[in-house]
Order: structure tokens, then sequence, then C-alpha cells
């Protein structure tokens, strides 16, 4: 996961992960336009 996180913050993104007790992890990846 971090080679990916370095790559998104290298192109002024960021990841988001947000989780849910009895549904799961979501992981958000945000790149700017």
């Amino acid at each position: 996961m971090q080679p990916n996180y370095n790559i998104i913050k290298a192109h002024g993104g960021e990841i988001k992960v947000e989780t849910k007790e009895g549904e799961g992890t979501e992981f958000i990846i945000q790149l700017p336009n």
C-alpha cells in the first residue's frame, strides 16, 4: 500500500480509508483534475 500512497501523493492526490463494522473497508482515492 505504501508505494501506491507515494504515487498518489506525488500527483497531488490523497487516500482515505473508511471502515464500517460488519460491512467492510472502503478505500477512496482522489486525484486532482
